[in-house]
């Protein structure tokens, strides 16, 4: 009876070329930084909207 995670004769695992490896961990930290920096606007944006929504509702609105 074979068990299901070994590995057939036929397949090979090699580890992955330096260059790939480099390339994608610089495509990863590039990843993760435009995640920061997209929530970083985001939550700018949704404070600027919060402020302007105070700012309006908290108008008198006898004053011109």
């Amino acid at each position: 009876m074979q068990r299901r995670y070994d590995q057939h004769p036929s397949t090979k695992i090699e580890p992955p070329d330096l260059t790939e490896l480099n390339t994608a961990r610089e495509k990863r930290k590039r990843e993760i930084t435009m995640t920061q920096i997209l929530k970083e606007i985001g939550t700018c944006v949704l404070f600027l909207n919060v402020l302007s929504m105070v700012s309006f509702i908290e108008r008198d609105p006898q004053v011109e």
